[in-house]
């Protein structure tokens, strides 16, 4: 029985393995579960991570240091369950962190360091708009009639008001789970899976929105996959 002894990896390969192996710079250690999500600072030398451990951490990029770590302020689900954070999401002025576990969105002010608020929703895509009070979050909840879910926007109260709880500014329903924002923060991005073609495979829906009023401006149904 003969052997195949030759090596058939061409320069490209070795090239691309040279480039991708053994070239880390550091290794953050800390979280007691596996880290799920990553926000940067807007100035690059801070890094939060969040964790199935139900905590979020910040980093000291350069110094290489775990400098805090906030557990969730509701840390236990109404069973009992630990929380598992699973996105994040930081404001463009890098005053507030959104941390989004299976059953709502929780909301930390970086500088005092203090959780400010908690909204109901279930696993979250976040985004924040321009100036930071206003965020888009979307789920596949359970109030909707498809399985695209919801986009809620929110306008997030001043820091010091701990009044009632927050309502929705605007609801875009059937606009899909994932959600992100335009740099000039005019329009929303929304996806999501419509429904089941015959074939087997989804069908994608895409949609663009008037971040300002909530209004629908385009549709895009495609199959394929939306991540």
């Amino acid at each position: 029985k003969s052997e195949i002894t030759d090596d058939l990896r061409s320069f490209e390969w070795r090239y691309l393995w040279k480039r991708c192996d053994g070239n880390d710079l550091a290794t953050l250690r800390g979280h007691a579960g596996a880290v799920t999500c990553l926000a940067f600072s807007p100035e690059g030398d801070t890094l939060f991570s969040g964790s199935r451990d139900g905590t979020v951490k910040r980093w000291d990029i350069n110094a290489r240091q775990c400098l805090e770590t906030f557990p969730l302020l509701e840390a236990f689900t109404t069973t009992g369950l630990r929380k598992e954070i699973f996105s994040l999401a930081l404001s463009p002025d890098g005053r507030t962190l959104a941390a989004g576990t299976e059953t709502d969105v929780s909301f930390l002010d970086t500088q005092t360091r203090r959780w400010r608020l908690t909204i109901p929703s279930g696993k979250a895509c976040i985004a924040f708009l321009p100036g930071g009070t206003r965020v888009a979050i979307g789920s596949r909840g359970t109030d909707d009639s498809s399985l695209v879910g919801t986009v809620r926007l929110y306008e997030l109260p001043a820091r010091d008001d701990t009044s009632a709880a927050l309502q929705p500014v605007a609801v875009l329903r059937h606009s899909g789970g994932l959600v992100t924002v335009s740099p000039d923060g005019k329009t929303l991005v929304t996806g999501g899976y419509a429904e089941s073609l015959t074939n087997g495979s989804d069908l994608v829906l895409l949609k663009l929105w008037d971040a300002a009023s909530g209004r629908l401006l385009a549709t895009n149904v495609a199959g394929g996959s939306v991540n």
